[in-house]
């Protein structure tokens, strides 16, 4: 006999094209220009913070936007992924952000962003973050029903400050059972554990 399950459904993985910024590949203490698989603007690139005082919090390269030298504080990296919105669905975005050591810290003066198209989701909540040391942001958002778009995701960075070295972004979607659904397979369980009630009761 077949019965549905209300047990929570595992998370899926959205993929996104070079998450943690290894590529393209600069030599310990380098950095440069552009983001494979990031469409760039301003100051963004990559670098390897080795002999900096604090290390990539996932492979060995972080992103940035800011210079930090004069070459300008402006820029944005963004993504169009190939997955889009799915009905009865949450989706948890996670990026990790650090201070350097040495002064250049961007406040709150950033944001990071997910969009189906033209349409903004959620944003995720800046912090100061602490120099040398990773700390993870989080934001969650969750669809109906209908959709309010069927345009690939995007994620977007952007940041006005001095300096924004980030890294390891994460795109989680996590199904949503239906009210209707989790009733009905709990109306279906319900003689099971009647059943095994009667069965405990008799033993003792």
């Amino acid at each position: 006999m077949g019965f549905i399950s209300t047990l929570p459904t595992l998370a899926s993985v959205v993929t996104i094209n070079n998450p943690s910024f290894e590529n393209p590949s600069v030599a310990p203490g380098g950095w440069t220009y552009g983001i494979d698989g990031w469409v760039t603007s301003g100051s963004a690139g990559v670098w390897d913070p080795s002999g900096w005082g604090f290390t990539a919090q996932n492979g060995h390269q972080i992103g940035f936007i800011g210079d930090g030298n004069g070459g300008g504080a402006d820029g944005t990296a963004s993504q169009t992924l190939t997955a889009t919105l799915q009905p009865n669905s949450t989706y948890n975005l996670s990026i990790q952000v650090v201070g350097r050591k040495d002064g250049y810290n961007p406040g709150t003066a950033y944001s990071i962003s997910l969009y189906a198209g033209s349409s903004l989701l959620t944003l995720i909540t800046p912090v100061t973050p602490q120099p040398g040391s990773w700390t993870q942001l989080k934001t969650t958002y969750s669809t109906g029903g209908s959709l309010i778009s069927s345009d690939p995701l995007e994620i977007v960075i952007s940041s006005s400050a001095v300096q924004l070295d980030f890294d390891n972004v994460q795109l989680n979607v996590t199904p949503v059972p239906e009210p209707s659904t989790v009733i009905a397979g709990a109306m279906l369980l319900l003689p099971f554990g009647v059943s095994t009630l009667r069965n405990l009761r008799r033993k003792s």
